[in-house]
């Protein structure tokens, strides 16, 4: 990239990182700041999606502590009622864990990828 913004060649990614000696220090510094940043912002989009399924999960975990406790004095129809609504809460949250694990470890993995960056 010339000192005007237009680019004067292209090397793929793996090349550059391979051959370090190829680049000069201020395009090797740009592509590791660049590197840090989208990373930085994937780990932060990723820790928002974490806390928001982290807020439902727990919502629905009251819930279901709350329907179970009715479940203790519930009779006929309503405690038939009752155990089918804490069936489908706790297929819910089954779904919310896995999908709160799954972010926790996809952002746990950004953030080992980030360290060399730091």
């Amino acid at each position: 990239i010339a000192e005007n913004g237009t680019i004067l060649d292209v090397y793929p990614a793996d090349y550059a990182l391979q051959s370090l000696n190829a680049l000069s220090e201020d395009v090797l510094q740009t592509l590791k700041e660049a590197t840090r940043n989208a990373l930085i912002a994937k780990r932060d989009e990723v820790h928002r999606k974490w806390c928001e399924v982290e807020v439902e999960f727990h919502s629905n975990s009251y819930e279901i502590a709350r329907r179970r406790l009715a479940l203790i004095e519930a009779t006929g129809d309503d405690e038939l009622r009752i155990k089918r609504r804490l069936a489908q809460l706790c297929a819910e949250n089954k779904r919310l864990h896995n999908e709160r694990s799954a972010l926790r470890k996809e952002r746990t993995a950004l953030e080992r990828a980030l360290v060399p960056y730091i």
